[in-house]
């Protein structure tokens, strides 16, 4: 854990990514529980909020104290929105690094996302195998919560069942008609099989978009046949199209129109740079696409 200038700066395990409307892009650390900022020309590296011990104490810059977090999202304003999940809170951080609790602990309230849209609207992900929806000012709108602790049944609120509910990963489109998210198969199932479902935010439908319910793989093709292996991440472009984190095949996949493709890891784990053909990732995690669509 190092800031200062980017060449030299160092991360413990970073989980969370958001982009603001000027190019800063800001990360969430799992280990050491911070917030910090890397400049928009990619020189420096500074800590907005979080001091890396782990706790629950609101305050400014380092003075705060937070807990893990797999997902951090921001508003137009540069307000930062942290799923505190130990905490059971969802925190905002503002561009001072000021942090203030935004929704408050409850029974059975531990996030694991926090997504915010442009209209303000704030979706939240529980561990509680729940998608909820707050207004601007914090008031719940509606919770849908899944009907079994397994199982993949789409439908309305009354009868919907997911599997497992994936960490830190939700992407909502432009015009907020639909939010997106993943399962994994935690019963039984090996490899982590994942599923990609979308909800109408209208009708509070939910529907499997991508993935087979108890099948793990890195198949690529018709999205109702294709396979994943924890997805860990999702980012929606401006064409509609879905940007995956594939974790556990250590990929980037697309999704679009129906069908599914690999666009980072065709040539296996590592880390290597260069042409996509030969490009190498290792557990892909948080996604996010600026202003210009670069991922």
């Amino acid at each position: 854990y190092q800031d200062g200038p980017m060449a030299t700066a160092k991360w413990n395990e970073t989980s969370g990514l958001c982009v603001d409307t000027s190019g800063n892009i800001f990360t969430s650390e799992w280990n050491k529980p911070v917030v910090r900022k890397i400049t928009a020309d990619f020189l420096n590296v500074s800590t907005l909020a979080g001091n890396t011990t782990i706790g629950d104490v609101n305050g400014q810059g380092t003075n705060a104290i937070l807990s893990p977090a797999d997902n951090i999202s921001i508003d137009a304003n540069g307000t930062i929105y942290y799923a505190d999940q130990n905490n059971g809170k969802v925190k905002k951080i503002d561009k001072l690094g000021n942090v203030t609790t935004f929704i408050p602990a409850s029974a059975n309230f531990s996030p694991y996302t926090a997504q915010i849209a442009k209209s303000g609207n704030l979706y939240v992900l529980g561990q509680d195998q729940s998608i909820s929806k707050y207004n601007a000012a914090g008031v719940l709108q509606w919770k849908i919560k899944s009907h079994n602790v397994s199982g993949s049944v789409d439908g309305d609120s009354s009868i919907v069942v997911f599997n497992q509910i994936t960490f830190g990963n939700a992407t909502i489109d432009d015009t907020e008609q639909y939010l997106y998210f993943s399962t994994y198969n935690v019963f039984g199932a090996p490899g982590t099989p994942s599923q990609i479902k979308k909800i109408n935010l209208s009708t509070l439908i939910t529907t499997t978009i991508a993935g087979v319910e108890n099948v793990a793989g890195s198949t690529d093709g018709p999205a109702a046949t294709a396979t994943f292996k924890l997805i860990t991440g999702m980012a929606i472009d401006k064409q509609g199209g879905i940007y995956i984190s594939d974790g556990h095949n250590d990929k980037i996949r697309y999704l679009k129109a129906g069908i599914v493709s690999t666009i980072v890891g065709a040539a296996g784990s590592g880390d290597v740079d260069g042409d996509l053909s030969v490009a190498k990732i290792d557990y892909p995690d948080g996604l996010v696409l600026d202003k210009n669509g670069n991922l």
